[in-house]
């Protein structure tokens, strides 16, 4: 498993474009000018100068922007053609402001940049799943666990009586830097309808909240998954919490309507369903599975503990409660993830990355529907450069990819459970 809008994010300055001192041309972002290695794709490729791809990106025709009137109220977003050049709105009821010098109410936007930068990330997303094809992370970077829950269905033991706490769950994620758990589903079971309760995620090493939903179930009484707009992503280690500690998923008893109590099923934590009955085999079976690398103990915090501004409690409270559910399951998979480890070595990536970006704008040109003198000069130079026998660059990419010597290793077990670390290292063609 690999996050693609991380890797283009840190990969995306790996090499820039250079603005082209021919003042005619129309100037980039200067924010696509930044280059970690000091390589410059308009620099590696005739095909790749900027006059080259202005002629083929989308023309002003197309964007179809108006242009500016100073008695019309712009929203947040809106677009606009000031002097030849594009500005977007900062702000909504945004009247008689100059584009031009007010930067509190508008930004200027560059068109052309926006499609560069666009196909640039595309070819970095093309590059990595060229990557993982090529050197089999797929089979090593791996789903571990898919659509487990914390508990299956089991015997209703009570209902939970309401005293201002915090209750839900502690998770406690397997010693292994690159697991990354993923909360899609959340299941309720309440003894009335509950609307838009906040759910609460915080770490032990944090002191406010890492995120907070809300939930909605109108089933009096009945269990129901809530399947989530956003997946809730908890890594072992990231940049923004430590190692280890605490998960904690789980709701106010405050926040409940007035009389609502959270309706508790049989499960414990400390030992799993039974695994000699046969009413609960598979349930043991699932709970054996992910045990291994995440455990979720229910979890109960007295008011007296908890922070007024709903900051995470001081002292530790993992009790042990068995049979207590609070009216809460969750539904989770878990997964080995490079994307940390591609970041760390993205400089094996540039060569490659760079015949990437050439092959695509060839084949962007290949297939251009503009039928200027220009674009079919650019159409035929690119489908020889795209041939075996003119420019190859089909080849080269290939080759480049292949020298890429990707060592995973550094997913310690059980995501590569056979191997030691040995890094990423470039090869030669």
């Amino acid at each position: 498993m690999f996050n693609i809008q991380e890797i283009q994010d840190c990969l995306f300055d790996l090499v820039g474009w250079k603005n082209s001192l021919n003042t005619c041309e129309v100037p980039l972002n200067p924010a696509l000018s930044t280059s970690e290695t000091g390589q410059y794709y308009n620099n590696t490729h005739a095909l790749l100068r900027l006059d080259n791809l202005q002629a083929i990106a989308p023309s002003k025709n197309d964007y179809n922007y108006p242009t500016y009137d100073g008695a019309t109220s712009y929203d947040i977003d809106d677009i606009v053609v000031f002097v030849g050049l594009y500005y977007q709105s900062l702000t909504d009821a945004n009247v008689g402001n100059d584009p031009a010098t007010d930067v509190v109410n508008w930004k200027q936007i560059f068109p052309f940049s926006i499609w560069l930068e666009e196909q640039t990330k595309e070819s970095i997303n093309n590059l990595f799943n060229s990557v993982f094809v090529s050197k089999k992370i797929n089979q090593q970077s791996k789903s571990l666990l898919a659509d487990s829950t914390i508990y299956n269905a089991g015997a209703r033991t009570n209902f939970e009586i309401t005293q201002s706490r915090f209750v839900g769950y502690a998770l406690a994620l397997g010693d292994y830097k690159n697991l990354k758990l993923t909360i899609d589903k959340i299941g309720l079971r309440f003894t009335d309808n509950v609307v838009d309760l906040p759910i609460y995620i915080y770490h032990s090493s944090q002191t406010e909240a890492i995120k907070e939903i809300t939930i909605t179930t109108t089933r009096t009484s009945n269990f129901v998954w809530e399947k989530l707009s956003e997946p809730i992503i908890l890594e072992y280690w990231n940049d923004l919490i430590n190692t280890g500690g605490y998960f904690y998923v789980g709701y106010y008893e405050e926040d409940l309507p007035l009389g609502v109590k959270a309706i508790n099923d049989s499960y414990d934590a400390f030992k799993g369903p039974c695994g000699s009955c046969p009413a609960h085999r598979k349930a043991k079976q699932s709970w054996d599975r992910y045990a291994r690398f995440a455990q979720f103990y229910p979890l109960a915090i007295p008011n007296s503990a908890l922070d007024a501004g709903r900051d995470i409690w001081e002292g530790e409270y993992n009790t042990k409660i068995i049979n207590r559910t609070f009216g809460l399951n969750l539904s989770f998979s878990i997964t080995c993830d490079v994307t940390d480890i591609i970041c760390k070595n993205k400089y094996v990536f540039t060569n490659a990355l760079i015949k990437q970006v050439q092959r695509d704008f060839a084949n962007y040109m290949l297939n251009t529907n503009r039928t200027d003198e220009l674009s079919n000069r650019l159409r035929k130079q690119s489908l020889l450069e795209l041939s075996d026998e003119g420019g190859k660059l089909e080849m080269s990419l290939e080759k480049e990819v292949q020298a890429i010597d990707l060592d995973l290793s550094d997913l310690d077990t059980p995501c590569c459970p056979t191997q030691k670390f040995k890094g990423v290292r470039n090869g030669s063609i």
